[in-house]
């Protein structure tokens, strides 16, 4: 895939909702091939619920898609 498509997929990925989100970040990090150990598969859950329960209480805000990517990269 270009990088031009898949900054656009990455853009649409970003307008779902939270929660699907992070199902779909499960799913692709499911799909790398090498599977975790289950610690690290629990832990990553343990980290994406907490991280939603903040947000979901007010404690942590989202930031647009704009002002994160270039941070992300």
């Amino acid at each position: 895939m270009s990088t031009n498509a898949s900054d656009e997929l990455i853009e649409k990925v970003f307008e779902l909702p939270e929660e699907q989100r992070a199902a779909l970040a499960a799913r692709l990090l499911d799909s790398l091939g090498d599977e975790p150990a289950e610690e690290v598969r629990e832990a990553w859950r343990t980290e994406i619920a907490e991280r939603l329960e903040r947000y979901h209480n007010g404690e942590t805000k989202a930031v647009p898609l704009e002002e994160a990517w270039p941070r992300i990269l």
